[in-house]
């Protein structure tokens, strides 16, 4: 009887295991057809929206924010006083509202591939032509869209 009653309890408890194994299948064959990361695996490289950076820039720079303009400079950049003046020219702020992320042009100097933003305005005053520019100069970082240089004349 203790023999017969081993048996069912060994028996009982074996299919429950294989139960939980299918259903422990089944749940890791719904994550890859999913095509969810699976728990030990580890991410090497991180995405970063450098167009949403961008967008995060243009808004530091309407709303004279240093501390988030400070979060996406890299440390060559440390005036922002200065650069704060310079983002709040009315012809800045409005060729910054007209630039998307694409319309920023790739340029290439000392050795780096840079995203770059400028905007220039021409006028006239007491017959003549004045002009003033701003060029921006921006990095894309493991840390994400950083404005690494900027520029101004006129």
């Amino acid at each position: 009887m203790v023999v017969l009653l081993t048996l069912v309890l060994s028996i009982g408890l074996s299919c429950k295991n294989n139960e939980s194994h299918t259903t422990s299948g089944q749940s890791e064959l719904n994550i890859e057809e999913a095509g969810l990361v699976q728990p030990n695996e580890v991410a090497l490289t991180k995405s970063y929206d450098y167009a949403e950076d961008w967008q995060v820039f243009k808004q530091a720079a309407k709303t004279k924010n240093k501390t988030e303009l400070a979060n996406l400079c890299t440390e060559k950049i440390t005036d922002f006083e200065g650069l704060t003046f310079l983002l709040s020219e009315l012809y800045i702020i409005r060729a910054l509202d007209q630039t998307p992320f694409t319309g920023l042009n790739t340029v290439d100097m000392d050795g780096n591939s840079y995203l770059q933003f400028y905007a220039e305005e021409i006028y006239l005053e007491d017959g003549y032509e004045y002009g003033t520019s701003l060029t921006l100069l921006f990095l894309k970082t493991d840390s994400g869209l950083r404005l690494d240089q900027y520029f101004a004349a006129g």
